[in-house]
């Protein structure tokens, strides 16, 4: 974990700056000091030098000045919420960190780092990105640089930006550790490329990728069909699914299964994750909060597929 010491102090000499702005009118140097300051926490917990409310001020002007003074109030409110989100473990700080990058940063700011993440990858690794079209075709971007074709990283960067908040609701739902390791590792990858801490996450005692630690003892009622195209298919690799008392339903129908108020487990695989996950999670919250969510994933070698385990 980070040693916020140094960032707290600073933050702390800026409050008290900020609170004398009330009486007083600095002159520019304070105010260069100032924006120094600020621009250096940033890069710190936000990687960018401003976030995407700040504005620019003529500061000779009381009304501008008066607008200045509220926007540093408002930075220091959140550098202290974010750091304290972080402190707790080093998943949750992961966990935050990815959160207040999408919550706080520009849009082009985003995609950038993402494409100069993409440069520095191995000549190989890239060519591996060429094959994502065949492999999994129901994610709608590329990453192709033969075609200067990155629609990948806006359309994940897009689907962030519009599903913040059920990212931290789902983070913070996730009923273990192990579930929220693989998330925070998935959405990750989806913007680093790195599979090492999908590897990591994916790490168990047991064969199958959907975790029989989480399902024994329990029966497996329904299997939710969200985006498998041959059902067959997915009997034949996965023996559980004979052991169902249900075929294979269509995503239609889970509010109603949530409603249900019989004991059961229900099993979704979700083949095109950055839509999915979010979909899937948003039905969950609304129809019931009394759920058990595990997250699990297959083995990855370009994309990660990964699949819901929902005990109500």
């Amino acid at each position: 974990m980070k040693d916020y010491g140094q960032i707290i102090s600073l933050i702390g000499t800026l409050k008290t700056i900020c609170n004398a702005m009330q009486k007083q009118k600095f002159q520019q140097d304070v105010i260069n000091d100032i924006e120094t300051a600020s621009e250096q926490i940033n890069v710190q917990l936000y990687y960018h030098p401003s976030l995407k409310f700040q504005k620019k001020y003529n500061l000779t002007l009381d009304k501008d000045y008066m607008f200045y003074r509220e926007e540093l109030e408002t930075l220091i409110g959140i550098w202290e919420n974010s750091i304290l989100n972080r402190r707790n473990n080093q998943l949750d700080e992961q966990f935050w960190e990815i959160y207040d990058f999408f919550k706080y940063v520009d849009k082009d700011v985003i995609c950038k780092k993402v494409l100069d993440h993409f440069a520095n990858l191995s000549e190989a690794r890239k060519i591996d990105f060429l094959a994502l079209p065949y492999y999994y075709p129901e994610i709608k971007g590329k990453l192709d640089m033969l075609k200067n074709d990155y629609s990948l990283v806006e359309l994940s960067t897009e689907i962030m930006l519009e599903n913040i908040e059920l990212f931290r609701n789902l983070y913070n739902n996730l009923y273990e550790e192990k579930s929220r390791k693989l998330l925070v590792a998935i959405v990750k990858y989806w913007f680093d490329f790195d599979l090492t801490q999908i590897q990591e996450a994916q790490k168990t005692n047991y064969p199958d990728y959907y975790a029989i630690d989480i399902l024994l003892g329990r029966r497996v009622d329904t299997i939710i069909n969200y985006g498998v195209s041959n059902v067959n298919i997915f009997k034949e690799k996965y023996s559980i699914v004979d052991k169902t008392k249900k075929s294979v339903l269509p995503i239609m129908e889970l509010k109603e299964i949530v409603l249900s108020e019989e004991k059961k487990a229900l099993f979704i695989p979700v083949f095109d994750l950055q839509n999915d996950l979010f979909e899937i999670t948003k039905i969950l919250f609304e129809v019931n909060k009394n759920v058990q969510i595990y997250l699990r994933c297959e083995d990855v070698t370009i994309w990660p597929q990964a699949y819901f385990i929902v005990v109500v």
